[in-house]
């Protein structure tokens, strides 16, 4: 095995990672990587970058936002009471997905956010509250950029979400 494909998934990958090992060396280092942000979110979102890695597909971005938004709405509760309960191993499961869902959807300070919970829950670090009013605060900050981003798309008078 000489390579292999991460999540969040991009679908350019799928071919991209192969041509590398069947294209001549040059001709592969000389491919371009386009991951632009969207002017308003870039704090928050990368909704460029996701919508590159979901191959410009805009309504299902839209439904993944729809899905995170109403799936993680009080997940940062429902982690801190598995662990006030000591269910570690709950609490790190949850904290791996929204880990993966946030990237998939652009949300890389949250995704950073619970990847960094999640490791502190599994290996029992010390300052875990710290970390999840951080993972808190930044679920906070991605809830209201998707909610403001499906409001303007919804309203429709100009594409909330660029078009590739």
């Amino acid at each position: 095995m000489d390579d292999y494909l991460s999540k969040p998934l991009d679908e350019r990958d799928l071919y991209r990672v192969p041509l590398k090992w069947i294209a001549p060396p040059q001709e592969a280092a000389h491919r371009p990587q386009s991951h632009g942000r969207t002017s308003g979110d870039q704090d928050v979102l990368d909704v460029q970058g996701a919508l590159n890695r979901l191959g410009g597909r805009r309504q299902l971005y839209c439904k993944l936002l729809r899905k995170f938004e109403s799936e993680s709405a009080t997940i940062d509760a429902i982690i801190a009471r598995h662990i006030a309960c000591s269910d570690k191993e709950t609490a790190s499961r949850l904290a791996h997905t929204v880990k993966s869902m946030s990237a998939s959807i652009g949300a890389v300070c949250l995704s950073q956010a619970a990847a960094e919970l999640e490791t502190a829950i599994r290996h029992n670090r010390p300052k875990i509250d710290d970390l999840l009013s951080v993972f808190k605060s930044e679920l906070d900050k991605t809830l209201r950029s998707i909610n403001g981003l499906l409001e303007a798309e919804l309203e429709g008078d100009e594409p909330a979400l660029p078009t590739s």
